[in-house]
């Protein structure tokens, strides 16, 4: 391809949203600094001001202590929202919109960032910054790896954490599924802070934000405060579905309280929201989205929830908790989950009259003589004293040490290798044995692929040994406009004009897939993709390594259906080949015929027989 048809498919390029904002985010990253006064906030990808973010965001901006810095967050939305009003008032406060370019410039110069889910799939944590991925409850249902499902569709939640500095749990359950649900344990190189969860210090505290708007809307909080969360059961894209059935079940619980001394407020997930919004209810308040659902907690007298996590939060109250599991059996059969149903602390209703009934009689007395209450507050929430975000706050920007910090690196090398695709065949089965049959007390195993949707890929990412660790890429490299072409020019040309420069976008790669964790040894062990033996080639490896499965001359020549198979891709990787230490053959015999072929390029590097497996 010319110079013209790489600046075509730049602009076909241009057009493409995803590409437009990753150029963006890069051309911010390696032009801003740090600055050291900025704090940046962002929850559910910028949906509401709550849960751990917004914990932390209101003890710094109420402490004297910490007045010099600028609050910065990232809100979907900004109206019809009581925090926005009661915030904005503050001149060291400020709001920016997802995806725009003052979102781009506090995201690549604030000192301090906060998250509870994931930035995004471009982002990069810039030389200097902090960033404390908080996630957001303990799981109740299954996680990352544990999941079922595509076994990538987690890719951006391992590579977030990967990124981090900090992983806030409330316990060690907590830790050791973030940890290992996420195949991060032994190659993350931040530290997981296991001391609490700074959202449940809001439960203990009254918001006058959240008071008000309760009684600005009617509510009398000298009444029995009656709060169901469920959790969402839709499909994405099809949530729809799932509101006529909840109305008519919330419709049916309203009318069957009603008469008592019990208000019955409703807060569901944002998905859900904002069909739900609009629907007449019978006496229900419908909690807006914008709400913290810890803050609201605090006046909270009984909690009705299914399969959420908020019950845990909820265990510090010493109120009553009911589980409204109408479909119990279809989701323990749906959905993987990590507990045993019929041991939560608190009773569990299938039916919309038991609930009722529940609702009606329940008694503080009896919850909290049931023995699943005791140890679940045991076991989930000892560290929850009110006080939580202060000791965060106190490590993470003053180097107070009184916070559990648990470390998960193991301190071995890391093996880096690309599989091939992992399709069924004989890169992939050889790529099986290596991987039972590594040295895994001297090293670490990472083998990388593209974030597939595919049975036959997921069927052999399940061959491999439990002790390997498996990253997934999205596509697309962090660059900006002038570099995307730069980039472009090599892999259209097959040829290499400036080695640093394409040393400088392979660093800032793995630095967004892997974070701190280093490429010690480089292997492309399929030896056919030009990207990822680009990859390994201008890695910053201590050892480069590219497989030869087959005679690369018969490879090169192979025609299928009048057409080239590998000619395109292996004129690059050729190129490519000079700037690995070895060039590793399967057998002798692959090994005389290559040898032969590339006698000249060979004078270059070393070409042996290497086995790892």
């Amino acid at each position: 391809m010319d110079f013209k048809g790489i600046l075509k498919n730049f602009s076909r390029n241009m057009l493409n949203e995803e590409f437009s904002r990753r150029t963006q985010f890069t051309k911010n990253y390696n032009r801003n600094k740090v600055k050291n006064n900025i704090v940046f906030y962002e929850s559910f990808h910028g949906k509401a001001m709550n849960d751990n973010p917004f914990a932390i965001f209101k003890y710094l901006v109420n402490s004297h202590e910490y007045d010099h810095l600028i609050h910065v967050w990232s809100l979907n939305d900004v109206t019809d929202n009581e925090y926005v009003k009661y915030y904005s008032k503050f001149k060291n406060v400020k709001f920016v919109t997802p995806y725009t370019k003052d979102y781009y410039y506090y995201l690549t110069v604030a000192k301090y960032i906060y998250s509870n889910v994931t930035l995004p799939p471009y982002y990069i944590k810039n030389e200097g910054q902090v960033y404390v991925n908080t996630w957001h409850g303990t799981p109740l249902k299954t996680l990352g790896k544990d999941m079922a499902g595509n076994v990538a569709q987690n890719y951006n939640v391992q590579r977030n954490f990967l990124q981090s500095d900090f992983l806030l749990s409330p316990n060690t359950f907590t830790t050791e599924k973030m940890v290992y649900s996420y195949d991060i344990d032994g190659i993350y190189k931040g530290k997981v802070l296991e001391n609490g969860y700074p959202r449940i210090d809001s439960i203990f505290s009254n918001s006058e934000v959240v008071k008000n708007f309760l009684e600005k809307n009617n509510i009398d909080l000298n009444k029995e405060l009656v709060l169901y969360a469920p959790t969402w059961r839709g499909v994405t894209g099809r949530v729809q579905d799932t509101t006529t059935d909840m109305v008519e079940r919330l419709n049916a619980i309203s009318q069957g309280i009603s008469g008592s001394n019990k208000q019955f407020i409703v807060k569901v997930h944002p998905l859900v929201y904002q069909f739900i919004k609009e629907i007449p209810l019978d006496d229900i308040f419908l909690i807006p989205d914008w709400v913290d659902a810890n803050e609201l907690l605090h006046f909270v007298d009984i909690l009705i929830t299914d399969y959420s996590s908020i019950f845990f939060d909820y265990l510090v109250t010493d109120k009553p908790i009911l589980f409204y599991m109408y479909d119990k059996e279809e989701y323990e059969h749906s959905r993987g989950l990590y507990f045993d149903l019929n041991e939560m602390p608190g009773e569990i209703c299938t039916t919309t009259k038991e609930l009722v009934d529940s609702i009606l009689s329940v008694d503080n007395e009896k919850f909290h003589a049931n023995p699943n209450v005791t140890v679940f507050k045991e076991k989930y929430i000892s560290h929850e004293d009110g006080h939580v975000t202060e000791k965060y706050i106190n490590f993470i920007m003053n180097g107070n040490k009184a916070v559990n910090a648990i470390s998960f690196d193991n301190h071995k090398p890391n093996v880096v290798v690309y599989g091939g695709g992992l399709l069924n065949n004989g890169i992939t089965s050889s790529l099986i044995n290596l991987s039972k049959n590594f040295d895994y007390d001297k090293y670490n195993l990472i083998i990388v692929d593209k974030n597939k949707v595919n049975q036959e890929f997921e069927a052999n990412i399940g061959r491999l040994s439990e002790k390997a660790h498996v990253v997934y890429r999205n596509n697309g490299l962090s660059l900006t406009y002038s570099e995307w072409i730069k980039y472009n020019r090599l892999f259209n040309r097959s040829s290499v004009e400036d080695i640093k420069t394409h040393q400088i976008f392979v660093a800032r790669e793995w630095k967004r897939l892997l974070g701190n964790t280093q490429v010690d040894r480089a292997i492309d062990f399929g030896g056919y993709a030009p990207f990822w033996s680009y990859m390994m080639a201008f890695s910053e490896a201590k050892r480069k390594i590219i497989y030869q499965h087959n005679d690369m001359q018969a490879e090169f020549d192979k025609v299928v259906e009048g057409r080239y198979v590998h000619k395109k891709n292996l004129t690059t990787i050729f190129e490519f080949y000079k700037y690995f230490d070895y060039i590793a053959s399967v057998g002798s015999l692959t090994m005389e015929q290559n040898k032969k072929i590339f006698r000249n390029l060979f004078q270059m590097i070393n070409l042996c027989m290497f086995r790892i497996y």
